[in-house]
């Protein structure tokens, strides 16, 4: 498990060490417009929405006698290494930027597909249920926590090249120490498309949910220019952001795990949500400069991390155990996929809201406008899914049967009382 442990930490890792140093090229060097920027995010997490792809590879095609999942993980290593490593002299234009961190997302998402599908094993044979899933996320968390701490620093100190060359070393681990898992020998069914299909169908609900939870427009991107623009944030300043991010990512998981575990999903997402909302309505303080603390754009990037956790650490869990037999990567790929796909849309949601309100890199007038819209896309969609009642059903308990009184029912010669009834 320690291998996994750590696939998920280097996830983390990676995300987070570089991201300052990304944004920062693409506002300073490159000059991206704040649409600019948010529409290439979208653009880059493409790869994250095909995921469904990278399962049916994962179940269905095995590599010689090396099992069905590490072999591609440590391929998808080996090749993060490498562009890591490349990537500083592969930029140079908006088009290059776009075009290089795509592909290396497009390894990052296919090793994190391999990685779901070994935890979803774990996670359909454990008996409390989200523990396997709530360990991987807190790797995950450590690894954003460090890589938070460490990058903003670390790009000041050395430019942006040797902050990507960094990355290359965590992933080069990954994929070696991946072999000392072991290998899952279990194949795909047959007719695999047909009965995914199927599977989907019947699970559509789940499907839909999930995709409409994550909708609303993101203007994240825009808020960071607006940031850096408007107030004159320096790297520093932004390190101490993500850092307060990746610790309550941390401290979410790590509640979630010891205290959250047996509370009532519904309910957690419920409160969640209007917590979640009501902090990002403080960046109007913000933004229409009633106050531009440092400490006050903490307390929101923190608010946000831990209430979001807790709306998603619920349905992560329940399309783990949803999963269908064989078709446990592939199945669990694709849902999460739609998610991705709607942090996708919401992306570009988020651009076209800003473009329609008028907000450029020159003008943040309208930006308080921007916000509103959100939240309230963000609150309303949320809601209605979590309170609708074909929603509410996966996630209630169905009774156990019990196998000594099911085969007394089958059994004709057994004694059955007059006006005893038996519901299994």
């Amino acid at each position: 498990m320690l291998a996994l442990y750590l696939c998920y930490f280097t996830f983390g890792f990676a995300m987070t060490f570089g991201s300052i140093a990304m944004n920062f090229e693409m506002m300073d060097s490159l000059k991206f417009t704040p649409v600019e920027m948010t529409m290439s995010y979208g653009v880059i997490a493409i790869p994250w929405c095909i995921k469904p792809l990278f399962g049916i590879i994962s179940d269905k095609y095995h590599v010689a006698d090396w099992g069905k999942r590490r072999p591609y993980i440590f391929c998808s290593g080996i090749l993060l290494a490498y562009m890591y490593v490349t990537l500083p002299n592969l930029i140079g234009t908006k088009t290059s930027m776009i075009a290089t961190m795509t592909m290396v997302s497009f390894f990052m998402c296919f090793a994190d597909v391999c990685a779901d599908c070994i935890t979803v094993d774990f996670a359909k044979k454990e008996s409390v249920k989200g523990k396997t899933q709530s360990t991987c996320w807190s790797s995950r968390a450590l690894g954003s926590v460090i890589g938070s701490s460490l990058g903003g620093s670390f790009y000041e100190m050395y430019g942006y090249k040797p902050t990507f060359q960094l990355i290359a070393l965590p992933c080069l681990i990954m994929g070696c120490c991946i072999w000392t898992l072991a290998k899952n020998e279990t194949g795909a069914p047959n007719n695999m498309c047909k009965k995914l299909v199927k599977a989907v169908y019947k699970k559509r609900v789940l499907a839909f949910a999930i995709f409409g939870i994550s909708i609303g427009p993101n203007y994240g991107p825009l808020y960071t220019y607006f940031l850096r623009k408007e107030l004159n944030y320096t790297p520093e300043d932004f390190q101490w952001i993500t850092i307060a991010g990746s610790y309550s990512f941390l401290a979410s998981t790590f509640i979630y795990k010891t205290c959250l575990l047996n509370v009532s999903p519904l309910k957690l997402m419920r409160v969640s949500i209007y917590c979640a909302v009501a902090c990002s309505l403080v960046q109007l303080l913000v933004v229409t400069k009633l106050s531009t603390s440092l400490v006050l754009i903490v307390f929101d990037t923190i608010g946000q991390s831990l209430f979001g956790m807790w709306i998603m650490m619920p349905l992560i869990v329940i399309v783990a155990h949803n999963a269908e037999e064989g078709l446990e990567g592939t199945f669990y790929a694709l849902l999460m996929s739609v998610s991705n796909l709607s942090a996708v849309i919401a992306d570009e949601l988020g651009g076209l809201v800003a473009n329609m309100f008028g907000v450029t890199r020159d003008n943040f007038d309208n930006m308080a406008c921007v916000i509103v819209v959100g939240a309230v896309a963000d609150l309303v969609i949320p809601l209605f899914i979590v309170n609708s009642k074909s929603f509410a059903a996966f996630f209630e308990e169905k009774p156990k049967r019990d196998p000594k009184r099911d085969q007394k029912d089958r059994n004709p010669d057994s004694e059955v009382q007059m006006g005893q009834i038996h519901c299994p």
